[in-house]
């Protein structure tokens, strides 16, 4: 039972990062296009 514990836990901190990730990514692209235009 602790073994499932652990990888839902995994689980749900996988789900996080990638939320992180995606949001990460977002303002990158956004920087760049901006970025791209002044140019």
């Amino acid at each position: 039972k602790r073994t499932e514990t652990l990888i839902a836990d995994l689980d749900a901190k996988q789900e996080k990062h990638r939320e992180t990730l995606d949001k990460l990514q977002q303002m990158f692209q956004q920087a760049h296009q901006k970025a791209s235009l002044k140019a």
